[in-house]
């Protein structure tokens, strides 16, 4: 019986347009029904999204998240709004309670909003993109209207599973099938539906049989036909169940027929389309003035390192871009300039991605990684660093590398000679024998890294040094000179000694 009337309850609020917490189904329902078993009934029922835990448990019908998420998304696009850091977009859920307000971001109710590209991550952490309310800020006031009345019908999930799973191809059919054949074979012919490539206006007339001037009237009567309401509004909605298929995505790659169907379908229902034709990518709901600053790219690490190039079409303010397009954009762009860079390029880039002073074997093992395509022997890294061009220096230990933009120079003078040097100089101030502390102080003037064994042979065998106890050092002409001072002193003393027994 408790079965049969939670099941009833829960029909019940089904339809409410606001969240409901647990204990407020308990309430209603005026039994003995404890609160774990209504829980899991919501959390079983697919009506239903749970949205946070906080105190307890909240719950939102599936149609009114849906319902509320189409709402937002039209508000956004009638203020050319595409875009919301998590806690705008927390205070905006917050609409969802009667009463009260949630200090946390429902991730359950994001990932719903993702499914359908009314929501995603932005690249930049703890902000979020709004693919849908981009595309609505290009329509017109009665496209909009047209828009909004197809979104609101999707929130019943049979309506929605019919439009959602109709192929792309079928809907831009029953436009089609309203025009005059050779109006179709033209549209067909210039978008590069069932050919090859897309075709010009002079191999269109060729084909058919007509000037060029005629394939233009053609295709601008074809045009006309598209915008008309009726057709455009079939053409909006198969473009918009086409976007909320793909999940939000807006970045498109050019090689294959759906690429070619999604860019038909944007040009027919009014929206913006951004060719790159070098990365093979189309971006939807961006003109080519928004993407101007994106390409050719020169060989620079600031800019083709991919992580680099995502921060910046993230920051573009005319772009509406998920994290998964930013990285598929910021990859392809890197890609047609590595094809022209050169080894020691590669070689500075990989360097830089490491981050700090690396033995040319991790080089090569990064290098492998980051250029499969391209591979190299350790042999051969460490050849193209001992060139030492684009910055990249030796820096006085072993195999290790690093760049002069961190600070660091190739040393001006051989270890043993630095050392031989700081002591001499040293010694000439003080008078007295140079510790190892005072030369590994001064060794930081001549070169930025020193590694503990080599400043061990530096010092114990070098030539122009004599240790004179464990850890100090002097000169060895010095030594040399206070040695024969020494016996000097002892033939004096001897030959006077001698003359003095003579005397008596």
């Amino acid at each position: 019986m408790d079965t049969q009337h939670i099941a009833q309850t829960l029909e019940t609020f089904a339809s409410r347009p606001y969240a409901l917490s647990v204990s407020e189904v308990v309430d209603y329902t005026q039994s003995d029904i404890d609160t774990e078993t209504v829980r899991r009934a919501l959390a079983n029922d697919s009506r239903y999204i749970s949205l946070c835990r906080e105190k307890e448990d909240w719950f939102v019908p599936e149609k009114t998240l849906f319902l509320w998420f189409v709402s937002l998304n039209i508000r956004m696009a009638q203020a050319h709004k595409a875009r919301l850091t998590e806690r705008e977009l927390t205070r905006l859920m917050n609409s969802l309670r009667p009463t009260g307000r949630w200090e946390f971001f429902s991730k359950e109710a994001l990932h719903f909003g993702e499914r359908f590209g009314f929501v995603g991550p932005a690249w930049t952490p703890a902000q979020y993109c709004f693919p849908l309310a981009h595309i609505l800020s290009y329509l017109s006031l009665f496209a909009l209207e047209d828009a909004t009345k197809l979104l609101k019908s999707l929130a019943d999930i049979e309506v929605r599973a019919t439009a959602l799973n109709q192929p792309l191809e079928e809907a831009l059919g029953e436009a089609l099938s309203k025009l005059e054949r050779r109006l179709v074979q033209v549209v067909l012919a210039r978008e590069g539906f069932g050919v090859e490539r897309r075709m010009t206006l002079e191999e269109i007339g060729s084909w058919l049989g007509v000037t060029r001037e005629r394939v233009r009237q053609l295709e601008d009567k074809a045009r006309k036909r598209f915008i008309q309401r009726y057709n455009r509004r079939v053409f909006l909605r198969a473009f918009l169940c086409d976007v909320m298929r793909a999940e939000g995505s807006l970045v498109v790659v050019t090689d294959s027929l759906q690429a070619s169907l999604r860019r038909f379908a944007a040009k027919c229902a009014g929206i913006p389309i951004a060719e790159l034709p070098e990365l093979k990518i189309v971006i939807l709901g961006a003109s080519s003035k928004d993407v101007q600053e994106l390409g050719p790219w020169e060989w620079h690490p600031h800019e083709v390192d991919p992580e680099s190039i995502a921060k910046f079409l993230d920051s573009k303010g005319n772009l509406c871009l998920l994290a998964n397009d930013v990285k598929t954009l910021a990859e392809s762009a890197t890609q047609p300039v590595w094809s022209r860079v050169t080894k020691a390029q590669k070689v500075y880039t990989v360097l830089r991605h490491i981050g700090r002073p690396a033995h040319y074997s991790e080089i090569s093992l990064v290098y492998n990684s980051m250029f499969p395509d391209d591979p190299s022997s350790e042999r051969n890294i460490h050849a193209v660093l001992s060139r030492e061009q684009h910055g990249m220096v030796w820096i006085g230990v072993k195999g290790k590398f690093a760049l002069t933009e961190w600070g660091y120079e190739h040393p001006s003078i051989p270890l043993f000679d630095a050392v031989a040097e700081i002591v001499e100089r040293k010694f000439k101030e003080t008078g007295k024998p140079v510790h190892l502390t005072v030369i590994t102080g001064e060794l930081g003037k001549y070169r930025k890294v020193v590694s503990s064994g080599s400043l061990t042979f530096a010092t114990q065998l070098n030539p122009g040094l004599r240790r004179v106890s464990s850890d100090s050092f002097v000169p060895k002409e010095s030594a040399d000179a206070e040695e024969e001072d020494v016996s000097s002193d002892k033939l004096d003393k001897t030959l006077r000694n001698f003359e003095k027994r003579n005397d008596s």
